[in-house]
């Protein structure tokens, strides 16, 4: 899956080189050390193969109030073909 974030943490998730303890752990929460690398881990981490590293991901994200989410998204720029899209 592309979250739209390619930083070297995100590449090593998309690879599947991160341990399952590791998953884990950013799936709760505990992992990124940025808000834009935390909201595309989690994203990620939500079609985990795992099913309680997705379930975890899921309940984080499920956790975040929606207004903080909503204004976090809103100023976040988009990828080109989400730009397009939005027209």
């Amino acid at each position: 899956m592309d979250v739209g974030v390619k930083t070297p943490l995100i590449e090593l998730f998309s690879r599947g080189e991160a341990a399952r303890e590791v998953r884990l752990q950013a799936a709760q929460g505990a992992l990124a050390t940025r808000a834009h690398e935390q909201m595309a881990l989690l994203a990620l981490l939500s079609g985990d193969a795992d099913a309680e590293i997705a379930a975890a991901a899921n309940a984080t994200i499920g956790a975040i109030p929606s207004a903080a989410l909503a204004a976090f998204l809103a100023s976040q720029p988009r990828p080109p073909a989400q730009r397009e899209a939005g027209r």
